[in-house]
């Protein structure tokens, strides 16, 4: 039942917010210049947080890289030494070591792959919010302050 209740809460909230956007269409211009510049400051620190990851995972694998090196050279002189079975160990290391890359390479293609989405997104929004559209938006505003004021001098008179 509170479920319903919620809905209709919304929608009522929701005709409400189109009535006064309907009725002040300078607020609807804010309402959507801000919509935009918080959409991109969110954007932008996403990009920035999976940079900082991306960064991180490549640390990683470069450390995971060395050390299967170190592990190979160490299996291949246990080989040489006739120690099979510390050999054998060393191999298995190596083997989950690679199986740890894998994954973080996995990740970084993800993180990679998201980054790209963002960007592509940074870019639909900036194309929207071109010099004309603002000169537009601006010139709205201006339009929508001067009846505004007009108002204000008429009623004025009135009282």
């Amino acid at each position: 039942m509170t479920h319903k209740w919620m809905e209709k809460l919304e929608e009522v909230l929701d005709e409400k917010l189109e009535t006064f956007l309907g009725a002040n269409p300078y607020q609807e211009l804010l309402l959507k210049k801000e919509f935009k510049t918080n959409r991109s400051l969110s954007l932008h620190k996403r990009r920035e947080h999976l940079q900082k990851k991306a960064q991180s995972h490549r640390e990683k694998l470069l450390s995971l890289a060395k050390l299967v090196k170190e592990w190979r050279d160490r299996s291949n002189r246990a080989k040489a030494a006739g120690e099979t079975q510390l050999a054998s160990k060393a191999d298995q290391y190596v083997k989950s070591l690679m199986k740890k890359g894998k994954a973080l390479w996995s990740e970084l293609v993800d993180i990679g792959e998201l980054f790209q989405e963002i960007e592509k997104e940074i870019f639909e929004l900036s194309e929207v919010s071109n010099p004309e559209q603002d000169l537009e938006e601006d010139w709205k505003v201006f339009q929508i302050e001067e009846e505004l004021n007009q108002l204000k001098r008429n009623n004025s008179f009135k009282n």
